[in-house]
């Protein structure tokens, strides 16, 4: 199946055969192929950078009710892409981020984005009004850990659930 896909690469000018040794060779781009691949590269790349920028927009609209309740200071729970996308979506709006705090004991007391990772726990004596969970696969979980001290405190607790960035589309087949 390959060397079939190789062969109608090779049939459109995209690739050619170059002999290296007793039936071998390799692949080399023709510079129709090159320029093809740099034409989807920057495709690609333009369509992560929607999708960023979608989510990023998405993580403000969600965060919105916070901010119509007068909330500015909060916590993300979970310090990892999702998180770091929230930063970043964050850090030109009126909200301040006072902690980062994540379930993995690995992450304690590292550096995340500028931030230093911190033990669920320590949200009992951090100042803030709110905890947004970042985590995609694991907000239930989190969400009953921290329910608890959310309520004791006057906490808000805003889960990431119904977030939907537009769909991953393609120009080039």
């Amino acid at each position: 199946m390959v060397n079939q896909y190789l062969r109608n690469l090779q049939d459109k000018g995209l690739i050619r055969f170059v002999p290296t040794g007793n039936k071998t060779y390799s692949y080399e781009p023709t510079e129709e192929g090159a320029a093809l691949r740099r034409s989807m590269f920057a495709a690609y790349s333009g369509e992560l950078v929607r999708l960023y920028s979608a989510l990023k927009r998405c993580i403000l609209e969600k965060v919105s009710c916070l901010e119509a309740k007068g909330i500015r200071k909060i916590a993300l729970f979970g310090a990892s892409e999702t998180g770091e996308v929230a930063l970043a979506a964050l850090a030109e709006s009126p909200f301040d981020v006072v902690a980062v705090v994540d379930n993995d004991p690995e992450k304690h007391g590292k550096f995340f984005k500028g931030h230093i990772v911190c033990a669920p726990e320590a949200l009992q004596y951090i100042p803030i009004e709110a905890v947004v969970i970042t985590s995609f696969g694991h907000q239930d979980e989190i969400y009953a850990q921290i329910a608890p001290l959310a309520s004791r405190k006057g906490m808000e607790v805003l889960k990431f659930e119904g977030i939907h960035p537009p769909p991953f589309r393609s120009d080039h087949r």
